[in-house]
């Protein structure tokens, strides 16, 4: 049997590559603008976030239509840019009129989510940094809640280096001064390619996590994938709740116990205990006296036991015999949904059998 799921697994696997397509991803959650377009000059013209630009000292990337006739190897109109490292990759960078990178000038952690929510068998994530060389983990978040890390991701500087978009041309926000066609060193953008677990290939991608651990002023500023043909999007998609605890319904009488989320498609879970009743699965349930944490975002305004420890499944000891109505919420970037059941506490009344499920 377990042969036969491991053919099974592998023949998925082949067959999931064979239909892989490298594309674009339309992203949300760009925070600064150092994309300078349009007619005029810098200062006081072109579209760019006000400070001290990418780099720290004053310098963004410019396209085409910046400034017309200045920017001959500005960043395309189009917005779309071709790998030179990766045969038939093209990057989709975000509007030059509005926020287009995801900026780290120090350490720290953000997200960029997928407007269609696809699975993909390699996630490729296009950045640089400006005076200096950056370090950052990067994690994959599932729609199912799941998440897979890569830790230790470099991003060069965007002088140096070898380029997947080479040689674009940058403006010094200050003083206006165009750098059109610096030479053949830079400014570049690089790739970083992440290759998923087989295991992860099949489930559509919400969300991206850059978390900078170290160095230089780091840009994001574009996610393509080699995408395996699952997809989640346009229409809201609330999880669906439901949790379980034993293979026999029955809990055991002060002996920890973890109730399990079944939920499909959250990406956290809040529980709570709503009633208590010592002798009938029907009630009357009596209000069950415990410490909760309130959540008031995401539209929910409600109480819960822990929200923090049991963000995932619900670790907790009862203390007396009866029956308990539970209640779990599970949510994602859609909504949430609330599943409520009554589980029954008993004392044990023989010796224990090692078991689990999953």
């Amino acid at each position: 049997m377990n042969k036969y799921f491991s053919l099974l697994a592998l023949l998925f696997w082949f067959v999931q590559q064979s239909q892989a397509q490298l594309t674009t991803v339309d992203l949300t959650g760009y925070n600064k603008d150092f994309i300078a377009n349009g007619p005029g000059a810098l200062p006081g013209s072109g579209s760019v976030s006000t400070g001290t630009g990418f780099d720290g000292v004053n310098y963004v990337f410019l396209s085409q239509d910046y400034n017309t006739g200045v920017t001959a190897c500005g960043l395309p109109t189009s917005r779309i840019v071709n790998s030179a490292i990766t045969p038939g990759l093209s990057f989709k960078l975000g509007d030059y009129s509005a926020n287009n990178t995801l900026h780290f000038p120090a350490t720290g952690a953000a997200s960029l989510n997928f407007v269609t929510a696809k699975s993909a068998s390699d996630v490729y994530v296009l950045g640089c940094t400006g005076s200096g060389s950056s370090v950052c983990d990067i994690t994959i978040n599932f729609m199912d809640g799941s998440t897979q890390t890569f830790t230790g991701n470099t991003f060069g500087d965007w002088f140096g280096g070898t380029a997947s978009v080479a040689n674009i041309g940058r403006v010094n926000q200050t003083t206006g001064t165009v750098e059109a066609c610096p030479g053949t060193t830079g400014p570049h953008f690089y790739q970083v390619r992440l290759i998923l677990n087989a295991l992860n290939q099949s489930k559509p991608i919400s969300s991206v996590t850059i978390n900078k651990t170290s160095g230089a002023s780091l840009g994001i500023f574009a996610i393509s994938i080699n995408y395996t043909g699952v997809s989640v999007g346009g229409s809201a998609i609330p999880p669906i709740a439901s949790y379980a605890y034993s293979n026999t319904d029955t809990v055991w009488l002060s002996s920890p116990t973890t109730l399990v989320s079944t939920s499909v498609n959250s990406t956290k879970n809040y529980w709570d205990i709503i009633g208590y009743n010592s002798t009938n699965k029907n009630g009357p349930f009596a209000a069950y006296n415990e410490v909760r944490d309130c959540k008031t975002s995401q539209d929910i305004d409600d109480c819960f036991i822990d929200t923090v420890g049991n963000a995932v499944n619900f670790r907790y000891t009862f203390n007396q015999p009866g029956y308990y109505r539970l209640k779990l919420v599970a949510l994602n970037q859609y909504g949430y949904d609330t599943y409520i059941d009554t589980i029954f506490v008993d004392t044990p009344s023989a010796a224990p059998n090692a078991d689990f499920f999953a």
